[in-house]
């Protein structure tokens, strides 16, 4: 039986793109377990057809076919943990709706990549957030206490979080695209 996906679900991404593969080596450094993913969404509605819709940050938040989450790659669906308000957690994901990607984010996430864990930079933007960003806050509105900056998370880091499960979704279903 296949995992049916539900509001609120995290998505993990795997793309193919250059930036794709540049994110997963520099996730690989500190988080090797999460280094399969580079990118993030969250469902937020699942049509009596079966249609997966989600949110995802690229340049700015849009509303995707999950199927259009990885073009050419895959993703996996991580439910919501049981305890969070997944309602809430979706009301907070569609506010973020055209918001702008937070890319002074990913370069502060990219400098302290390469320093000691000690030293720490943010240069977030407010307004702004990258894809696990908007999934991470999206959660902490059903009541999930991020263990880490919800602005600062990667997708490798938040799949560590998270232990590392979820359901392998291929698209088109049922192909496993290398």
């Amino acid at each position: 039986m296949t995992y049916q996906p539900k509001p609120g679900d995290a998505v993990f991404a795997r793309t193919k793109t250059l930036y794709g593969v540049l994110i997963r080596g520099a996730q690989a450094l500190r988080w090797w377990q999460g280094r399969d993913w580079n990118h993030m969404a969250i469902v937020v509605k699942v049509d009596p057809d079966g249609q997966v819709w989600c949110l995802q940050m690229t340049k700015h938040c849009n509303l995707v076919r999950i199927q259009d989450v990885a073009k050419n790659g895959h993703v996996k669906i991580v439910p919501i943990p049981a305890d969070l308000d997944a309602d809430r957690a979706v009301a907070y994901a569609y506010k973020q709706l055209g918001i702008d990607y937070g890319v002074a984010t990913i370069i502060s996430l990219a400098v302290n990549l390469g320093l000691p864990r000690f030293l720490n930079f943010d240069f977030t933007r407010p307004g702004t957030l990258i894809c696990s960003g908007l999934v991470a806050r999206s959660w902490e509105h059903g009541g999930w206490d991020c263990p880490t900056s919800p602005f600062q998370i990667t997708p490798g880091q938040f799949d560590q979080i998270m232990g590392g499960g979820g359901t392998p979704v291929y698209y088109p279903l049922g192909e496993r695209n290398a």
